[in-house]
């Protein structure tokens, strides 16, 4: 291959416009190689580029890389589980998703030089490379699954043709440390390449910010908003101005309406912001002091990223990446709830000048995370997997630079 923009490169991805850091990355790779590559795109529906530029901040409709979708009867399976609002019941389809779309990217894939993808393991034509998130396993099923279910399996692995000795050709990046780590238990060698976060800008200064802990993120149980709530009241105990908010998508609708009613038992300190634009979050994110982040074994963080970003001082649970996102810093580190109240009460009663200081150092570590970053070691990746050397593409990509 000449040079870089020469490659034909296909992204494989199921859908850019959900929430989620999956779906961020996904539309960051498209960013990253459209005007690098002749780039275009599989995904099970088709898409609209501003829309997905306004989520995440992305520039696509400038270039509107080539679309291609997964094709009539299996699209039908795809809208009906984009049909149902039940979000449980819709991720019983997600093997038969991923299969149906990995089918049509081998169908493709003779077409291309490379294919690509951010849905964990991929299979392709020939050797590509893949964004793993979580370190899943290959066949994930309970030991004592049903007929059925043992032949809903092999039906989807069937279609994909996905299997561990075909993902293992594959170049494999990864969002952190603690995933690679895993994926190396499992006889996976990955590449840490940081997920794509939104950059807030550094806000307004640390004496001028609120007394309030945002937590961002799609409202789901994984997050466990309940005990978020459980935490702070008790922390209001010595700090009665805090406030907490929470902020990001309702996903599981029943759930968000369980949350709410539990927060209206606390009171009006409480309250919930759904979908905001950019902008707004951007101002919000830039005038409070606090983060709070209670999943377990998360295996990134974009959401803690996104405030640390902002300069805020983020409380993490001690598993997964979110330890790798506040740089390890035990202040902020908790393990169960006692252990979290017991730790923010102590931040807070601390010194004002610690605290601002805390707060630049951890937003300048936090750009290690950037937009920017994400896209030039995207770009170095594909290089390094189509033989071709980087002096001859060291110019960076204009059609749809972030």
């Amino acid at each position: 291959m000449s040079q870089m923009r020469d490659l034909r490169v296909l992204l494989v991805h199921r859908t850019f416009q959900d929430p989620g850091g999956g779906n961020a990355v996904g539309a960051w790779l498209a960013q990253a190689l459209a005007g690098s590559v002749a780039l275009e795109v599989l995904t099970e529906l088709p898409w609209q580029p501003d829309v997905v530029d306004a989520f995440w901040g992305t520039s696509l409709a400038r270039c509107r890389p080539r679309q291609h979708v997964v094709p009539l009867p299996a699209s039908l399976i795809l809208r009906l589980r984009s049909s149902l609002s039940n979000e449980s019941a819709g991720t019983r389809f997600d093997r038969l998703r991923l299969a149906l779309l990995f089918r049509q990217a081998q169908r493709l894939g003779p077409q291309f030089d490379l294919c690509i993808t951010a849905e964990n393991f991929g299979a392709f034509n020939r050797a590509g490379i893949q964004y793993v998130h979580y370190p899943v396993t290959f066949r994930p099923e309970p030991v004592f699954a049903a007929p059925l279910v043992r032949r809903y399996y092999d039906l989807c692995d069937a279609l994909s043709g996905l299997t561990k000795e075909v993902a293992a050709r594959n170049l494999t990046l990864t969002n952190s440390q603690w995933t690679a780590r895993a994926l190396g238990e499992m006889g996976v060698a990955a590449r840490v390449v940081y997920p794509p976060v939104f950059d807030p800008g550094p806000g307004v200064p640390w004496h001028e910010r609120d007394d309030v802990v945002l937590c961002l993120g799609r409202f789901h149980p994984t997050k466990r908003m309940d005990a978020i709530m459980a935490i702070v009241a008790r922390v209001r105990d010595s700090h009665p101005g805090l406030t907490l908010r929470f902020i990001g998508s309702p996903v599981d609708p029943h759930y968000a309406k369980q949350m709410r009613g539990l927060a209206a038992n606390h009171g009006d300190w409480v309250t919930f912001h759904h979908d905001l634009p950019r902008a707004a979050l951007a101002a919000m994110l830039g005038r409070a002091r606090y983060g709070i982040h209670a999943m377990e074994r998360e295996h990134f963080g974009m959401a803690p990223a996104e405030m640390a970003r902002a300069g805020m001082l983020v409380f993490c649970h001690r598993s997964g990446g979110p330890v790798e996102v506040v740089n390890g810093e035990e202040r902020l580190l908790w393990n169960d709830e006692a252990d979290a109240i017991a730790r923010m009460q102590s931040m807070l009663s601390g010194p004002e000048e610690f605290r601002a200081r805390l707060s630049a150092s951890l937003r300048s570590f936090a750009s290690r995370f950037s937009e920017e970053r994400f896209c030039a070691e995207v770009r170095d990746a594909v290089r390094e997997r189509a033989s071709i050397p980087s002096a001859l593409s060291a110019s960076r990509a204009t059609a749809c630079a972030p």
